[in-house]
């Protein structure tokens, strides 16, 4: 039996501290959630 292949979203602010966002998404799903998350200006890495 074969497992899928999930993402998991990262957020890490100026300071260096990284959290997780969402887990076992289906990549479409998180480079959907990636590009509303980055174009906010924020000092943070996704």
């Amino acid at each position: 039996m074969s497992e899928a292949t999930t993402w998991t979203l990262w957020r890490q602010d100026d300071n260096g501290s990284s959290a997780v966002i969402a887990r076992r998404l289906e990549k479409s799903v998180a480079e959907s959630r990636l590009a509303e998350l980055e174009p906010r200006g924020h000092k943070q890495h996704y």
